[in-house]
């Protein structure tokens, strides 16, 4: 159809606000990790030149240099692969620190703790698939030091114990046994950490998007209100003028037809009071036209008699082209602004395909009791630029004079008012379908 206004612009706001989230989770975690590359110089330097650690330096400059080198080239990363890398950075970070944590003191080294920090930033920062696998990864990369060969020193080796792979000293089983313990509890903690941070973040995620509808929702309330206000104003401010017009035609049909050479004359006046009460229509559905019932009672209608109501309202040749399908269900709404709202629909449809037809259908909705109507054209179809700009009045693409951009929009107003849901569908060269679903 040609005027796009639908909710996709509310999922598109919902869109960009959770990719803006992602960048800001992307971003935070590369200063992280530039803080955690100082904190890991200053720890190597302390331990080397104030602790007289006996430490292997060289591979321990290769991996922090790698972990400069991943985070300069995250700055290039583009936007749309952020939240994958992010996850792919945390990844090389386990395995970066698990090498660390082998070549000094394996399995005993306390800084094994760090695992944990790694689990909580995936669930923070990536998917709940991504946060399962680097946590499995975690629980590998902790096991492994259990199994390779142990270099550097031994914090416990001063307490009488050996660590995992070291010639067995007295205490050595009980140690042996405590150590993987250790493991094991690491294991489940990481597994429940994982667990109740991404349910968090979920959570945190799901009260955004419902914080970006709502204030959809209240932008959207806030510009039917203006269009109210204006076509209230309208409708006062012609009242009058139309009046006056109607009057003088009526004086001036009554004094041609005293004449009968003013015959056409007579016929001009007449044609203008049939204009002016037509006027005078449109003004009575202004109201109606921008999303308010005025005042209108819900009725019940059959779906046959509704779309009779649309046909009437069309030109013949428009109204041929009007196909209904589906069962003739009842509706209970109110009936002047639902044929509206189903006349902008056709005509948006008609005119979209010019030489088409327009297919109108009533079916049950997947929601108990409630109708789900369908309208179709074969339309060219709209792209998912203009897709991205549906819930936006005024914004048609129609040439200049054949529409305000205001059909879907307001269609969609009432059909929310009336606590139904409102989709629009479209891709670009198969047509456009509409569909509505209306609780009874």
């Amino acid at each position: 159809m040609a005027t796009p206004t639908d909710p996709r612009r509310a999922a598109a706001d919902r869109s960009v606000a959770l990719d803006s989230g992602r960048d800001v989770a992307f971003l935070w975690l590369v200063r992280t990790r530039w803080a955690a590359t100082l904190a890991f110089a200053v720890a190597v330097v302390v331990a080397h030149e104030v602790l007289h650690v006996a430490l292997e330096r060289t591979p321990l400059f290769v991996l922090w240099s790698l972990s400069l080198a991943t985070n300069a080239a995250a700055a290039w990363i583009p936007k749309r692969h952020q939240a994958r890398s992010g996850a792919w950075l945390l990844g090389f970070d386990v395995v970066v620190l698990t090498f660390i944590l082998a070549i000094s003191g394996g399995a005993t080294n306390p800084f094994s703790a760090l695992y944990l920090v790694y689990i909580t930033l995936a669930a923070m920062t990536s998917s709940g698939r991504a946060t399962a696998a680097l946590t499995t990864l975690t629980i590998v990369g902790y096991g492994a030091l259990f199994v390779l060969p142990v270099d550097g020193p031994d914090p416990h080796a001063a307490m009488g114990h050996g660590a995992h792979g070291a010639p067995a000293v007295e205490g050595a089983s009980a140690y042996d046994a405590h150590l993987y313990g250790m493991f094991l509890a690491f294991a489940v903690t990481a597994a429940l950490l994982a667990a109740f941070v991404s349910r968090l973040a979920a959570a945190l995620k799901h009260r955004e998007e419902e914080l970006v509808a709502a204030r959809a929702a209240v932008a959207r309330g806030e510009r039917l209100h203006a269009l109210t206000t204006l076509s209230a104003g309208a409708a006062h401010e012609l009242g009058t003028p139309l009046g006056t017009i109607a009057l003088v035609a009526r004086e001036i049909e009554r004094v041609a037809e005293e004449e009968p050479r003013l015959a056409c004359v007579r016929e001009d006046a007449a044609l203008v009071r049939s204009e002016v009460a037509r006027c005078r229509g449109i003004l009575d559905r202004m109201a109606g036209r921008t999303g308010e019932p005025v005042g209108e009672a819900l009725r019940e209608v059959t779906w046959g008699a509704l779309v009779e109501g649309v046909r009437e309202r069309l030109h013949a040749a428009d109204a041929a082209r009007v196909e209904v399908e589906g069962a003739d269900v009842t509706l209970h709404v109110p009936l002047r602004a639902m044929t509206q709202v189903l006349e902008n629909l056709v005509r948006n449809g008609l005119d979209a395909a010019p030489e088409g037809a327009v297919r109108v259908r009533a079916e049950p909705a997947t929601v108990a009791g409630g109708v789900r109507l369908r309208v179709t054209d074969d339309g060219s179809g709209m792209t998912p630029e203009l897709l991205a700009r549906a819930g936006e009045p005024f914004f048609t693409t129609k040439d200049v004079g054949r529409g305000m951009g205001l059909g879907l929009y307001l269609a969609r107003a009432v059909v929310e008012q009336l606590g139904g849901s409102f989709q629009l569908r479209s891709e670009d060269g198969t047509g456009t379908e509409v569909c509505m679903e209306l609780p009874t």
